[in-house]
């Protein structure tokens, strides 16, 4: 965050993370930048509700030249647990990302409901077989981002356009709450 929408973000959060990461901070014991700018491709950065993650940010994957140690970022869509990943990749919303032509990139962490001990969440299997009978591209996301910056470049982000992401994240994390 940047600028008011960081204020923002702060007075939100109540500080509670302003100062907390410092592995940008070349000063820090804890940086970094260095390593992330010469082993690392891509680094996730928003994450937002909607299926279609290239709607939420066209742009990716996109270069902020005031982030210097992150060679290229990228967005994803809200699947952090269970209930989440299944609200977002729901039948309507796989049928909708289909008729859009869109690219869904899913951020979750599978240890967080997917497993119940005795056997996988049966509506996340069934989602997952539904969309596995689609006609789509499944590749990792490295893969896809290759693509998406050999088609059209890496995309140099404007301080206007880091500015209408980081509201548009804002925004939703207001009305809808948590999440990642």
């Amino acid at each position: 965050m940047s600028g008011l929408n960081k204020v923002a973000y702060n007075l939100l959060n109540r500080y509670r993370t302003d100062g907390v990461f410092c592995g940008h901070e070349p000063a820090s014991e804890y940086f970094w930048g260095d390593l992330c700018r010469e082993r690392i491709d891509y680094v996730r950065n928003f994450v937002f509700r909607d299926v279609n993650t290239l709607k939420m940010c066209a742009e990716m994957p996109y270069h902020d030249a005031d982030r210097e140690y992150v060679k290229a970022w990228f967005a994803s869509s809200d699947g952090g647990d269970v209930r989440m990943f299944n609200s977002t990749l729901s039948e309507r919303n796989q049928d909708r990302l289909e008729r859009e032509g869109g690219a869904c990139i899913m951020y979750t962490h599978f240890g967080k409901g997917f497993w119940d001990g005795r056997g996988l969440d049966g509506t996340f299997e069934r989602l997952m077989r539904r969309l596995r009978s689609k006609n789509g591209w499944f590749v990792p996301v490295a893969t896809l981002l290759d693509h998406l910056k050999e088609r059209k470049g890496l995309h140099p982000l404007s301080a206007a356009e880091r500015a209408r992401l980081e509201r548009r994240w804002l925004l939703e994390k207001i009305l809808a709450g948590g999440g990642s």
